[in-house]
């Protein structure tokens, strides 16, 4: 009896060891396998959620102090030796700025015509057009912003002159252009006026013809604006014969 006994507790501590060592092993599998993973493919619960993974990238991330932002790491733009450098695209303005006119030529403030001899004084912000020395424009063409232009054309006393073609063409329409005549005086050479009223639009034409050295000098402009008319008038009383 006392054998078998012994024999009976033996197998009963032997039996408790090993439940141990399974029990052991179990709690060894279960923090170190199931609860901190090796590997990082995601791990799905039994209720389909995802568990977080362990990598060296969460290892190396530090969760900033209260109050403190967290600041990415700093890249570093330069360009590696072993590469080409990369070209620097700038980009197109969509509305570059026209370039100016180098055509256009404006008054130096006194012009002088020496095939005619004449001069006057301009502003040097008129543009200046000499199509010829016998017809030469100080001002816009075409008109702008109420800025038009006065033209100054010098042809023989045997030519017929635009004055009287315009007199003529006005006459045909009696109630739609009205034209007015009086005397005008430029460097103390009297001529005549004629301004064109027409009626329907608003609009005037002037027209100055003086007689000189059996040349006529026709000076034409129009009523863009009061200020333009006012300018005009104080450059005809600068113009000279000379």
């Amino acid at each position: 009896m006392n054998n078998q006994g012994l024999s009976f507790t033996n197998i009963i501590i032997n039996l408790m060891i090993i439940a141990g060592l399974a029990w052991l092993g179990y709690w060894g599998y279960e923090n170190f396998f199931l609860n901190k993973p090796l590997t990082t493919e995601p791990i799905i619960n039994e209720n389909g959620t995802t568990m977080p993974t362990e990598n060296t990238a969460d290892k190396n991330q530090t969760t900033p102090p209260a109050g403190e932002k967290n600041v990415p790491p700093t890249v570093d733009t330069k360009p590696s030796p072993l590469l080409p450098p990369r070209d620097i695209v700038t980009p197109i303005d969509a509305s570059p700025t026209p370039p100016a006119d180098a055509n256009i030529i404006f008054c130096p403030g006194l012009y002088r015509n020496y095939t005619y001899f004449y001069s006057l004084e301009c502003p040097t912000s008129w543009p200046l057009k000499v199509r010829g020395e016998a017809d030469v424009s100080i001002g816009s063409i075409p008109p702008k912003n109420g800025l038009g232009a006065i033209t100054i054309e010098v042809s023989g006393s045997e030519t017929d002159n635009e004055l009287e073609m315009a007199k003529t063409e006005a006459a045909k329409y009696p109630g739609m252009i009205a034209i007015q005549e009086e005397p005008a005086q430029l460097d103390g050479q009297t001529g005549n006026k004629i301004t064109l009223d027409y009626l329907v639009t608003g609009n005037k034409s002037f027209y100055i013809l003086v007689p000189y050295a059996s040349l006529n000098y026709l000076i034409k402009y129009s009523a863009e604006s009061d200020a333009f008319v006012k300018e005009v008038e104080n450059i005809l009383n600068t113009f000279k014969f000379e």
